[in-house]
């Protein structure tokens, strides 16, 4: 999660004219368009400033599903974007993600070492292959359109770190680029207005 705030007790006389000349509603509504901008570019890249790990070619085949196309894909977290969400409260911006996603989110975004899976509810844990995939660990035959069983437990490499929003150098210096600009704006109608 990000959160910048305008402080009226942040005193620097170049944000101060900033504020006069625009509000602080502007300033933050401009620095949400500049950070989803961002968002929305990481995800198209794949990671901007840093690059994401590609998804395992196991994780591709168990995102298909049984049916084989309507989940699958191949960059990582490419449904996500929409979840992305922005507010503005006083003098405060906010961009983090939707509340029902933002453990996962985390996870993803900080990444895990390496961790165990148990079987909970079932007595092994299984996944669906889909149909139309052959995949067969054992070398015998192959398994399409069923289950590929585990055990009861598996011991997973983990999760790579994505970061998914800016880190907060990073937002610091996106937000001071996007006043400059602005300042810039404003000195040079200034300017225009007085020549």
């Amino acid at each position: 999660m990000i959160e910048i705030s305008l402080k009226t007790t942040v005193g620097a006389a170049r944000l101060e004219r900033l504020r006069k000349a625009m509000g602080d509603d502007v300033i933050l509504n401009t620095l949400e368009l500049r950070f989803l901008a961002w968002v929305d570019q990481n995800f198209r890249d794949a990671g901007t400033e840093t690059r994401w790990a590609p998804l395992r070619p196991g994780t591709v085949m168990l995102q298909a599903g049984p049916t084989g196309k309507s989940r699958q894909r191949t960059k990582p977290l490419e449904s996500w974007r929409q979840k992305v969400h922005s507010k503005i409260t006083g003098n405060t911006l906010w961009v983090g993600f939707a509340e029902e996603i933002q453990k996962l989110a985390a996870i993803h975004h900080f990444g895990t070492g390496p961790f165990v899976i148990r079987a909970t509810n079932k007595k092994v844990l299984a996944a669906p292959v889909p149909s139309g995939m052959r995949f067969s660990p054992w070398g015998g035959s192959n398994i399409s359109g069923g289950y590929m069983f585990f055990g009861k437990e598996v011991n997973h490499p983990g999760i790579p770190k994505r970061p998914l929003i800016p880190t907060s150098t990073l937002a610091y210096r996106l937000a001071k680029e996007t006043l400059e600009e602005m300042l810039k704006r404003v000195v040079e109608s200034n300017e225009d207005v007085s020549n």
